[in-house]
């Protein structure tokens, strides 16, 4: 029985390790082999030497098999055989054939593979769907990265390995550490973890994969980042864009609405006095469009680029010696970027309300903003990232915006607002 719960470890006599292939996979406490046991081919993952002997390393195998053996039968998850608890301590698991994306990246053929949008979406619906399933069994995986996912050579499906630093609720001894996503202790365990993890491996592909169609999975980037994310959250940020011919009616009434909107909105938000931005620091980026409005809708302008006026935190208020520095600068210097989206969603706000605009055309307005939202999010990131030049932009600087009062209080709007958005699609969907 394992020492965790009542699941039998069949034993099916000792793996010869004299002929197991070690492979590189392994990490800092245990090897990675290739063998064939039982005329069946598998994967053999053992406890290096100086740890077979000790408690807690041969306690975290022994609850890695447990839970492989408690949510099999899904087909994203490796098989768990056997477990050996006594040294040579390891765990025998299914044979799979194929690659990690951590290694897919280092080839000409994985390379290409990725770059493929129809490709890319799949894999990820197919790492939600993966999760999801953990989640149910109220596991969470607290590992996600490329190094854990695996491509199938064959069929190109996903394979989610390494069990062995997840949180559940049904074993006594359990890991996960929140802080390498940028989460603090409480909320170790959280689904949030591998959310984020999701997060992690799209900003993995767009740091190693050239030409990776970043832009096209901006939606569910932010959305895995969402405090308040479900799997069907994701699933729809996966869905392509659906262009939509809107019919002439509907476009003047949408056009008629936001132009009214355009008139009251200017002096709703205005920024407060304290904060008033200073004229001569001025950061700017390309903006896919104006607004929300659809781009054949909107008058031609000869300046392509949005400006956003900030202010810059001078060095003696914010002393590099403080361990607050970077914290200060980025609360102070990121709402700039949200200004205009803030009076984007009020007029989400107003135009949810309209019950004359169809599903199609609500649809159009809420992928409009997302679009114009990526691109602000986007030149804020660019902002940091050459205002820090001395930190680490994805990993640290990340952390600290995804950390900040002001990314947190924005993205809690605008996510309850898009939600809302895609529930009324919904229900006007349904209707005849």
């Amino acid at each position: 029985m394992s020492e965790f719960d009542n699941t039998p470890i069949p034993h099916y006599g000792p793996i010869d390790f004299a002929n197991a292939e070690p492979l590189s996979a392994g990490g800092s406490s245990c090897d990675v082999f290739r063998a064939v046991h039982r005329q069946r081919k598998v994967f053999v993952k053992k406890l290096k030497d100086k740890y077979a002997y000790s408690d807690e390393y041969r306690a975290a195998f022994a609850k890695e098999y447990s839970i492989g053996v408690e949510v099999g039968g899904n087909n994203a998850l490796p098989v768990y055989y056997d477990y050996h608890p006594e040294p040579p301590v390891y765990i025998v698991m299914d044979y799979i054939d194929g690659d990690t994306l951590a290694d897919m990246v280092g080839n000409r053929q994985g390379q290409q593979w990725l770059r493929d949008i129809a490709h890319v979406r799949r894999m990820l619906a197919q790492i939600v769907d993966v999760v999801d399933y953990l989640h149910q069994a109220n596991v969470v995986h607290c590992d996600i990265k490329a190094d854990n996912v695996m491509i199938t050579r064959g069929t190109r499906n996903v394979m989610l390995i390494d069990l062995g630093n997840c949180y559940t609720d049904w074993l006594c001894y359990a890991s996960g550490n929140p802080r390498k996503y940028n989460l603090s202790d409480v909320d170790r365990g959280s689904i949030l973890m591998d959310f984020r993890g999701i997060a992690g491996i799209v900003r993995f592909l767009e740091q190693k994969v050239y030409g990776f169609p970043a832009k096209k999975f901006r939606r569910f980037y932010d959305t895995c980042l969402s405090p308040d994310v479900t799997p069907d959250d994701l699933r729809q940020a996966l869905e392509p864009r659906k262009h939509i011919v809107l019919p002439w009616v509907a476009v003047a009434v949408v056009v008629g609405i936001i132009c009214a909107l355009f008139v009251i909105r200017d002096n709703s938000n205005p920024i407060p006095t304290e904060i008033q931005p200073t004229t001569d620091t001025v950061v700017t980026g390309i903006i896919p469009r104006d607004s929300i409005i659809p781009p054949e809708l909107v008058p031609e302008r000869s300046v392509p680029e949005k400006s956003v006026q900030i202010i810059t935190v001078p060095e003696t208020v914010a002393n590099k010696h403080d361990e607050k520095y970077y914290t200060r600068i980025i609360e102070a210097e990121l709402p700039p970027f949200f200004y205009e989206l803030e009076k984007d969603l009020d007029r989400l706000e107003l135009l949810i309300q309209v019950e004359s605009l169809s599903a199609s055309e609500l649809l159009t307005v809420i992928e409009d903003f997302s679009e114009e939202e990526s691109a602000y999010q986007d030149l804020a990131f660019s902002h940091f990232y050459q205002r820090f030049p001395e930190l680490d932009p994805f990993g640290e600087i990340n952390g600290l915006i995804y950390n900040s009062n002001a990314w947190a209080k924005y993205m809690r709007r605008s996510s309850r607002i898009s939600k809302a958005f895609y529930d009324e699609i919904r229900l006007r969907a349904k209707k005849p």
